[in-house]
């Protein structure tokens, strides 16, 4: 009985590793994204844990070959720093091994785990959906005394837990995908046919209410291959097919975008205006002359990049060149953490001859594994992923987070397992790989690999909670760090660069300007707001 329960067990549970970082709803101070990687890049461990039950069933775990180029893209990373910022190195390397991790969970894992991958992004999109409506409708305007986990909407924007309304729409794009991938496999019973059908509704109200114009692009791009894209189905397929499906999803979201603003103005809890994401394509200024524009955004970053061409200004210096450099022209107003696209953004900071190196190899990728020939469920799924990655990439920064680290990997995983399984004929729930005998020290590697992701990700998460607590009120500190602040502050291993942020504002609250000095000249590469850099400046011109 135990064994025969077991894969239900596995299943479920990888579908909550799938789903939970796109609800994780914890992102405090100084930097909020940091929380959702970590999260991410543990649930990360646990799926590759889970797909290689039972025991019996091993793959190996990460080549030596990407391990030693991942490990020399950190040690570049490092060589080109002015000074060392552990967690920046540590996220890059993290990011890294997401990627690889995610995609070997695909290569190397169970069969029965794939659809359970689909059904947890496609859980992820529908639940966000929800919370992005009722952001929309003006119910979630402050914090929620009882579900106060839930993120709060002061604009009536809808981006669920995720911050951002491009983020929501990218992720209602993915649930499509992972819906259509889910209709090719076939709906088992009557009650996971009337499931599909609201879960469709769900989404198609997610991505209206978005008003995201990249999720709109990715969204009609979707539906539109979907209907023409001849994709193997499953023999035994029943219920709603991914072409009906993506029909269906085209006209409620193109009705939608037009009906959703007038409905919402007839509801006395929405106090602002609605615009749907083609009202925003239109009217949206993006001009040379509007300092906000991704348009002087872009010219701004290249000018930068063309400063530093052979090896740019060094990873995770682009705010810092933005804020110390002289651009000629419209200059780009506010403090630019990000190119907003993403070869721009490599461009500036690792330099032009490695970002071409790597879109070279990027492309002959896809060039080698033909797109437009694949015909498995599994590699359109990849395929699909890739596309709306790839899309919010050339005009924001999804990679920057967890869960699109995490989709990444498995959309590179399920393109090469899609393509190994082959075209129609075979079936799309036939095994990935074959159990292989394995040796106990193969089977050691995979658990270290599990054991050491999930302590190192909770290690980093607690380093992150002890240098948190400073910048948040008093009452929200825990008890340790509400009594000594500046305790936690010292005991801060990786985040030191936010460590030496509140220690500057503290050096100036007491006007230690010796100090203070000191701390902005390593703070400014961090966060180069402009008080920092008037203490730089004060440095470099002595009175």
């Amino acid at each position: 009985m135990r064994s025969a329960q077991a894969p239900w067990v596995i299943l479920l549970a990888a579908a909550a590793t799938v789903a939970l970082p796109w609800l994780w709803p914890w992102a405090p101070p100084p930097i909020p994204a940091v929380p959702g990687l970590l999260s991410a890049w543990g649930l990360t461990a646990l799926l590759w844990g889970l797909s290689q039950w039972p025991a019996s069933r091993q793959g190996p775990v990460l080549s030596p070959l990407a391990l030693t180029l991942l490990m020399g893209l950190v040690g570049l990373a490092a060589w080109r720093m002015p000074f060392i910022d552990l967690a920046l190195l540590g996220g890059l390397f993290g990011s890294g091994m997401c990627v690889l991790l995610a995609s070997q969970c695909v290569r190397h894992g169970n069969a029965f785990l794939l659809p359970a991958i689909g059904g947890g992004v496609l859980a992820a999109a529908s639940l966000s959906a929800i919370l992005g409506l009722l952001q929309y409708g003006g119910l979630l305007r402050e914090p929620h005394a009882v579900w106060s986990w839930l993120h709060a909407s002061p604009g009536e924007e809808a981006y669920g837990q995720l911050r951002q309304r491009n983020q929501l729409g990218s992720l209602m794009a993915l649930g499509l995908a992972a819906w259509c991938y889910l209709a090719h496999l076939g709906w088992t019973c009557r009650v996971m046919r009337l499931l599909a059908w609201v879960t469709l509704a769900l989404l198609s109200l997610g991505a209206a209410a978005s008003s995201s114009r990249t999720g709109a692009l990715a969204w009609v791009g979707l539906c539109l291959l979907t209907l023409v894209w001849p994709t193997a189905s499953a023999p035994n397929r029943r219920g709603p097919s991914a072409r009906q499906g993506a029909l269906v999803a085209l006209g409620a979201f193109l009705l939608l975008s037009g009906l959703l603003p007038w409905l919402a103005a007839q509801v006395h809890t929405v106090q602002l205006p609605k615009a749907s994401a083609f009202e925003r394509l239109v009217t949206q200024s993006e001009g040379m002359g509007i300092c906000e524009s991704r348009l002087v955004l872009w010219r701004h970053v290249l000018a930068l990049s063309i400063q530093q061409p052979w090896m740019g200004w060094g990873f995770g210096e682009l705010d810092f060149a933005h804020a110390t450099q002289t651009i000629p022209g419209e200059r780009f107003c506010g403090q630019l953490g990000h190119a907003h696209n993403l070869l721009l953004h490599l461009a500036v900071e690792w330099g032009w001859p490695l970002t071409l190196l790597g879109v070279s190899c990027a492309v002959m990728w896809v060039v080698r594994r033909q797109p437009w020939q694949a015909r498995h469920p599994l590699s359109v799924l990849g395929w699909s992923w890739l596309g709306v990655i790839g899309l919010h990439s050339g005009l924001e920064f999804p990679l920057w987070y967890g869960p699109f680290q995490m989709i990444l990997g498995l959309a590179v995983g399920g393109i090469i397992v899609g393509q190994t399984l082959g075209t129609p004929g075979s079936s799309p729930n036939s095994n990935v790989v074959k159990p292989c005998s394995s040796g106990s020290m193969q089977q050691i590697a995979s658990r270290v690999v599990v054991a050491l992701g999930l302590c190192c990700c909770a290690w980093a998460g607690w380093d992150y909670h002890r240098v948190s607590q400073v910048f948040q009120p008093a009452v929200l500190r825990s008890e340790d760090c509400r009594t000594a602040p500046q305790q936690c502050l010292n005991q801060v291993v990786w985040f030191h660069q936010a460590r030496d942020f509140a220690l500057l504002r503290q050096a100036m609250a007491v006007n230690d300007t010796e100090q203070a000095q000191a701390l902005a000249i390593r703070v400014a590469h961090f966060a180069p707001e402009a008080w920092v850099l008037a203490q730089v400046r004060v440095v470099a011109h002595p009175k």
